[in-house]
């Protein structure tokens, strides 16, 4: 019996750390886009999420989908950024509220601060992002970006 229990602890202890290192990949993956978008880099945001993704968010058109999306809503944000005097823009990614991970796929809530210049004056937006990951080939890939405003 003592044996049973012994393995049993060290199954779940295994099961724990398989599941922080698969937090700990996803959470690297955000911070890649995050990284991105404040450098200003469409390669590095590219790199973080998959050819096929979506994403929504609260400036037009709303919606990117389908291939390059997520490089197509990055080069949208900066043309409306320049049409409404908004510079400087850099995102902060928190501590992820939840996260499910479900076999390859991996579900993410965090909140998430946009700091920026609006004509001029320093300005921020609390947010949250939804972000659902896919685990395949290139590893842990963003397929969907959802961001509310708080």
């Amino acid at each position: 019996m003592h044996r049973l229990l012994i393995s049993l602890a060290i199954s779940l202890l295994a099961v724990e750390v398989a599941a922080a290192s698969v937090e700990t990949e996803l959470t690297s993956v955000v911070q890649q886009w995050a990284d991105g978008f404040n450098k200003a880099n469409a390669e590095l945001i590219a790199a973080s999420c998959a050819d096929e993704a979506s994403v929504v968010d609260d400036f037009p058109p709303h919606e990117w989908k389908g291939a390059g999306a997520c490089t197509r809503w990055f080069t949208d944000f900066q043309a409306f950024a320049t049409r409404v005097n908004i510079a400087d823009a850099v995102i902060t990614v928190g501590e992820p509220g939840h996260v499910d991970i479900t076999g390859d796929v991996a579900y993410v809530v965090t909140p998430m601060k946009l700091a920026y210049r609006s004509k001029g004056k320093p300005a921020s937006l609390d947010g949250i992002v939804t972000i659902i990951l896919r685990n395949g080939a290139a590893g842990w890939r963003i397929t969907s970006v959802t961001w509310a405003d708080v």
